[in-house]
């Protein structure tokens, strides 16, 4: 039976949503993975944004700086799951 992985936060627009689909890159088919949130709200579109890697030609200034963030955010929580697998590949 597979391991179940649950990634909650407030909105479940950005940052669980960034987490699931790289837990899901990362690890296969080794877990069920899911993100949920507190409050009912839809993705944003700079974390999808975020998740295609490739810098937008498009998007200039503050959207910049704003799509910055989302991106230093992934990359935050791909380092966390990366050590995540490695623990519990261990076990």
């Amino acid at each position: 039976m597979k391991k179940r992985v649950l990634f909650l936060c407030t909105h479940n627009s950005a940052r669980s949503q960034m987490a699931e689909g790289l837990l899901r890159n990362m690890a296969g088919e080794q877990f069920d993975v899911f993100s949920a949130g507190t409050e009912r709200t839809r993705v944003q579109p700079l974390a999808i944004e975020a998740m295609r890697f490739d810098d937008p030609t498009t998007v200039t200034g503050t959207e910049e700086q704003k799509l910055h963030a989302f991106r230093t955010v992934r990359d935050a929580i791909q380092q966390r799951l990366r050590m995540f697998l490695i623990i519990a590949n261990k076990k």
